[in-house]
């Protein structure tokens, strides 16, 4: 049987991002948090970003002329690794840590979630959480030579509707779900890239969502909350895919 805590010994997770929304001031100044950050995460976070939103106004007048103004403002800073495998984003909408492959296990990565996270509660002072979500994009590569039968690797059948003389050559997959007792909210999403060098890549985006309002200096409550996540993600991912398809990720 199947066990969804199992640890894969070759990863397929690209990225994985853990977003922490939460109830921001009104007064929130980038400018002023751009230093603030860089000084408490400068040293492991070297290359820091802002990203930007552009508004675009347009008003025609009743002369057929156009008049138009452009709005920017900051949405996020992103702080990088030196080697580009990490971030923290402090945004205007709360906090988030993503980790781009290689990818562990998230038990690696909790201490330096939680002293981030702290750093960002002192530098943005947020009021409270509201939201906790978890993001996972995996890549899985199937073994291709042109021909094979996509239902030995996914559970669910993807197929053409029978007689209908159709070659089954793609696919998206979408859906989402409550999950009873928890409440969580899980939504995922399958497709297929175009084949490359004798494999066919399936992309695997699995995110789940826990809505409630936690106290900012309450980590085992926000912790609880993404471990729940954790859990939900884990059985959506082993129980999706075919044993064939999890033995590829053993050596």
């Amino acid at each position: 049987m199947t066990d969804p805590n199992a640890k894969l010994a070759k990863s397929p997770i690209v990225e994985a991002v853990i977003d922490i929304d939460c109830d921001m001031p009104t007064n929130l100044d980038f400018a002023t948090l751009l230093a603030r950050t860089t000084s408490r995460l400068g040293p492991e976070y070297p290359k820091p970003e802002t990203l930007t939103l552009d508004n675009l106004r347009m008003t025609y007048a009743a002369d057929a002329t156009v008049d138009h103004t452009l709005e920017r403002r900051v949405e996020a800073l992103r702080m990088i690794s030196a080697d580009g495998s990490q971030l923290v984003q402090v945004r205007s909408g709360g906090f988030s840590f993503n980790r781009l492959a290689p990818y562990t296990t998230l038990d690696d990565y909790f201490e330096e979630i939680e002293r981030a996270w702290r750093i960002f509660v002192e530098v943005a002072e947020p009021i409270q959480v509201r939201a906790v979500r978890l993001r996972y994009i995996n890549r899985v590569l199937l073994p291709f030579d042109g021909a094979f039968d996509l239902n030995e690797y996914l559970t669910s059948r993807l197929e053409a509707a029978k007689e209908t003389n159709l070659t089954f050559v793609g696919f998206l997959h979408q859906y989402s779900a409550i999950e009873q007792g928890t409440g969580n909210l899980a939504t995922t999403l399958l497709t297929a890239q175009l084949p490359e060098a004798g494999s066919l890549p399936l992309i695997f985006d699995i995110q789940v969502t826990r809505e409630r309002h936690v106290d900012v200096a309450d980590w085992r409550g926000i912790r609880d909350g993404i471990q729940s996540l954790r859990s939900l993600k884990n059985r959506i991912f082993a129980h999706t895919l075919t044993d064939k398809c999890r033995r590829l990720f053993q050596p």
